[in-house]
């Protein structure tokens, strides 16, 4: 049991890092923005089915399958069994860790939401508090921003912010993180994650020029926002990472189609 679960993470990590290297090398640098968002979502997904179907092997062969994993574990010494269940120890605390980190994250933000003064506009609930030092951001059906924010550029933020809402963002960073939560170890399944949070700000961004906001305007408001400010895992925030990135991808031609 334990080497079946070490195997299908494995497998799992391998299918994920070719995929992602195959996104990087054909699709990362078009504005196909919504495609490329379907395509990260694609790999996550392929990369737990993978090899969850390759465990289940046909009626025939699942008996001669058994035997060969028996046979195997009987012949292993016993250091290398104790190095297995070590290893198998440690993926699971590593899951444990971020499965832990996910539930706080979303304590957190519950518990914004409880200190806020909130108000419905346009079938969105705007959560308004008074702490600056939260970067604006958006969880679900529900926008939260700072009075100070709110007063000097609220008419933006809260476009970019609906822009997230709109499409959904919040139900794929959830399970983007149950993904992650699973390949940990993987340093491109972070690499993934981050380009999925990457998409979804382009598609934001995109959102907000199409609705006739001014892109310089837009740009200078991006470049204003200070880089420490506290953000709340999962959830879309209106924040200054990978700026450069995204005022070249307003900048750049679109792609055919898109």
């Amino acid at each position: 049991m334990m080497g079946t679960c070490l195997a299908c993470s494995l497998q799992s990590a391998i299918c994920l890092s070719v995929c992602y290297l195959l996104y990087k090398a054909l699709l990362s640098r078009e504005t196909f923005h919504a495609a490329n968002r379907l395509t990260l979502l694609s790999i996550m997904a392929l990369s737990v089915v993978v090899p969850l179907v390759a465990q289940w092997s046909p009626q025939d062969l699942a008996p001669q399958a058994v035997a060969t994993e028996t046979s195997f574990v009987q012949a292993m010494p016993h250091a290398g069994i104790r190095w297995a269940d070590a290893a198998l120890l440690i993926y699971l605390c590593g899951c444990a860790a971020l499965l832990l980190q996910m539930l706080l994250a979303l304590t957190a933000i519950i518990r914004l939401l409880t200190r806020s003064v909130c108000y419905q506009t346009g079938g969105i609930r705007i959560a308004q508090h008074a702490d600056s030092r939260v970067a604006p951001f958006s969880w679900m059906n529900c926008i939260v921003i700072s009075e100070h924010d709110a007063d000097t550029a609220g008419r933006l933020i809260l476009r970019h912010e609906e822009a997230h809402i709109r499409c959904r963002h919040s139900i794929d960073l959830v399970f983007a993180r149950l993904c992650l939560i699973f390949q940990w170890y993987n340093p491109v399944a972070w690499m993934v994650y981050a380009e999925l949070q990457c998409v979804h700000e382009y598609e934001a961004d995109r959102f907000v020029l199409r609705s006739g906001v001014d892109a310089r305007e837009y740009q200078h408001l991006l470049i204003r926002k200070t880089v420490g400010e506290q953000r709340y895992a999962l959830a879309d925030g209106f924040n200054h990472n990978n700026l450069k990135k995204r005022i070249t991808m307003m900048l750049q031609k679109k792609s055919n189609f898109s």
